[in-house]
């Protein structure tokens, strides 16, 4: 029975020590630069993770904060964390914004230029979806697949970045070997989307639909 209580009051500890761990995460969720860089003066662990598994640098890279990213890496924060649910990366975070010199950070720390969420979908994917080509570019060189597909509808980078019309991406793509003529399980979004010869959408470019705003009726949409 002792044993027992020890060994109750023991993990009990662990939990609660596992829980103060993310207080840095916590802070960097908040955008609270001063305050990660305290905790980090305190050596508390870098990669201490929120319930989800959201780490410090997730939530950097979330808010594009590359001085804080920096500051993460340097103190040797792990550039391939992955959250619990979704697989989710630091990377897959920065490609989403479409931050190239973000991307470039973590690359070039050891983030994986392949990885993937839960579904397959890539960071390349969600970076030609961007609109930035730039962050394309970096990914791809690299050596991020432009041929790969997630795993739902079988979509490529090229069909993210056709279906949102974005034509720079699309270019850049198109210069490092993506397939015009690949079809999802669906619909052949990226032949019906854009002239193959020329690279270019064929409908009028459209801007960006704001964060939580409703899509269009009869709009085709991606589904990461």
């Amino acid at each position: 029975m002792l044993t027992k209580l020890l060994t109750g009051a023991l993990l009990s500890g662990l939990v609660l020590a596992a829980a103060a761990d993310s207080r840095l995460s916590e802070a960097a969720m908040q955008g609270n630069r001063e305050t990660v860089r305290s905790l980090l003066k305190e050596r508390v662990d870098v990669d201490g993770a929120q319930g989800d598994g959201s780490t410090a640098l997730h939530w950097a890279a979330f808010h594009d904060d590359l001085e804080m990213v920096k500051m993460l890496l340097a103190a040797g924060a792990n550039p391939k964390a992955t959250t619990r649910d979704e697989g989710i990366t630091p990377l897959f975070m920065a490609s989403t914004n479409g931050d190239a010199g973000m991307i470039a950070a973590l690359l070039a720390a050891g983030a994986d230029a392949n990885a993937a969420n839960a579904n397959g979908t890539t960071v390349l994917m969600t970076a030609a979806a961007s609109g930035n080509p730039d962050a394309v570019k970096v990914l791809l060189e690299h050596g991020a697949d432009v041929k790969a597909r997630e795993s739902v509808h079988g979509q490529t980078a090229l069909m993210f970045a056709a279906s949102l019309n974005r034509a720079d991406s699309i270019k850049v793509l198109m210069a490092h070997g993506a397939d015009a003529t690949a079809t999802s399980k669906l619909t052949p979004v990226v032949r019906d989307r854009f002239n193959p010869e020329t690279g270019v959408p064929d409908a009028e470019e459209k801007p960006a639909a704001k964060p939580g705003a409703k899509p269009e009726e009869k709009t085709e949409q991606i589904t990461a």
